[in-house]
């Protein structure tokens, strides 16, 4: 899955011809994640030894390529610049300059190149919304008994697929998500009228709350292991400097990212631990 330290990178999305062919050792240096979909080659925008660095990796492949008699398709071959200030250097392939894509799509997770994952999150939306749909006109029961187990199975995989990847950063975009659990729980006869108290009656939690769920799950984990690899790469606000004492294990303070990799499971949240 792309990490979202991207911002300052360019990526470019080379052919899948690359998937059926074993790379050589002369490979292992160059830095491409091999997917089911595409093959991805990355390098360091912001500084000149990282661009040069990334046009001698697409050199390499190239000549490894027309050596065996093969060649990459130019129309799915594309650059992604990540990052609001991505200097966007254009790269040869061959004797061609591959074209730019504003959004690519990883295993499923669009990413845009603000980083703010609107598009995902209209994408989810968009999909949640004909599953909520298809339910409410094809069941005539709006009994909790029925609709909230549709619910939890239909409509909730949509808005919650690779989540830790694509956290909403914007709040338009929060309350896009949250506005499905409120129409469900609308749907249910028998609730009250305030949104938190259908919530509590049907003994759910908003999904922004399942987000922060998730992530201390995953940081218990962590913790619980007990290893200095992971406490080291605990870097979260609601994380540092806590002690558990049943672990004995501390996070150790460290720098906490900001901007548009705040809202992910390394440095989300700002609520204390309890």
């Amino acid at each position: 899955m792309q990490d979202h330290s991207l911002q300052g990178k360019t990526e470019i999305n080379l052919d899948y011809i690359l998937q059926r062919v074993k790379l050589p050792n002369t490979f292992d240096e160059i830095k491409c994640t091999l997917t089911k979909f595409d093959t991805k080659l990355r390098g360091e925008a912001d500084t000149l030894e990282g661009r040069d660095t990334l046009q001698e990796n697409l050199d390499r492949l190239e000549m490894w390529v027309n050596k065996n008699l093969m060649k990459f398709n130019e129309d799915n071959c594309k650059v992604t610049y990540p990052g609001i200030h991505n200097p966007r250097v254009l790269h040869m392939l061959g004797s061609t300059h591959p074209g730019s894509r504003s959004v690519e799509r990883d295993l499923g997770v669009l990413m845009d190149n603000k980083l703010n994952m609107s598009e995902q999150c209209a994408a989810a939306a968009k999909k949640a919304n004909r599953m909520l749909s298809c339910i409410k006109k094809g069941i005539t029961s709006r009994d909790k008994e029925v609709i909230i187990p549709l619910y939890s199975v239909l409509v909730r995989p949509h808005l919650e697929y690779c989540v830790q990847c694509w956290s909403p950063l914007c709040k338009k975009d929060v309350e896009r998500l949250e506005r499905f659990q409120r129409r469900v729980t609308k749907m249910t006869e028998g609730l009250g009228s305030m949104h938190e108290e259908r919530l509590r009656e049907l003994s759910l939690f908003s999904l922004e709350k399942r987000r922060f769920t998730g992530d201390l799950v995953t940081a218990f984990q962590y913790l619980k292991a007990g290893t200095r690899l992971a406490t080291k790469k605990m870097k979260s606000p609601f994380l540092q400097g806590v002690t558990w004492k049943r672990q004995s294990v501390q996070v150790p303070p460290g720098e906490i990212p900001t901007g548009h990799k705040r809202k992910f499971f390394h440095s989300e949240g700002n609520q204390p631990l309890e």
